[in-house]
């Protein structure tokens, strides 16, 4: 799939409009010499900062693969089985984590209020349930997306027209899917998971054959 470029002048026109018209946006020495078509920030002060710079100080970017989400997964499992048992819930309750609006997570099921009260009282268990979704979730898109873009391959020439389309829609909805599944997770008594991981699964196994997807 292509991204569309936006030029650094565009984007000054979107946000800020009345500048843009009339005045020009000081460039800071430091950042003078941005190749056309380089990656760029403009920060609030309307200075052009160079992406890879900013990229570069966040350090590497780890992504998450099936061993190391289910690595997580296991450690997160048996945190929760502790704190279930030292807060006396049982611990072959099944119920759901809800992600909320402000990124707190939310028990729905059995022993429910016990169990949102416990994590209230374990902030670092809340946030280690969090990461498990969130590392789960993303090993979910990743996975969806490279076999969509492996699908896109070999369409080769057929990947045109309704065809391209219906490839397009195919993996929006996917991700859309994944999205949804991705915000909560299960505990069904004995193992913690996450729906996005199945959910993905669950649409690489319907995917059309006439779309790229399921050839060996």
């Amino acid at each position: 799939m292509q991204t569309q470029a936006v030029s650094p002048k565009s984007i000054l026109a979107y946000q800020r409009p009345a500048e843009t018209r009339h005045t020009t946006p000081a460039i800071s020495s430091a950042t003078r010499g941005i190749a056309v078509g380089e990656p760029v920030v403009i920060s609030q002060d309307g200075r052009l900062l160079n992406m890879q710079d900013k990229l570069a100080d966040l350090g590497p970017l780890v992504l998450p693969t099936r061993e190391s989400v289910a690595k997580q997964m296991k450690d997160v499992r048996e945190a929760l089985m502790y704190r279930l048992r030292e807060a006396g819930i049982p611990t072959n309750a099944k119920f759901i984590l809800q992600e909320q609006f402000d990124g707190s997570l939310q028990a729905e099921g059995q022993n429910a209020d016990k169990i949102n009260q416990m994590l209230a009282m374990q902030p670092e268990l809340a946030n280690h349930l969090h990461d498990g979704m969130v590392q789960s979730s993303m090993l979910a898109v990743f996975e969806m997306a490279a076999a969509g873009t492996e699908a896109w391959y070999r369409l080769g020439n057929q990947a045109t027209g309704a065809v391209a389309y219906q490839w397009l829609q195919l993996m929006q909805n996917s991700f859309k899917s994944i999205e949804t599944a991705g915000s909560r997770l299960e505990w069904n008594g004995d193992a913690l998971s996450s729906p996005a991981v199945a959910k993905m699964q669950e649409i690489l196994a319907g995917a059309p054959v006439d779309l790229g997807f399921g050839v060996a």
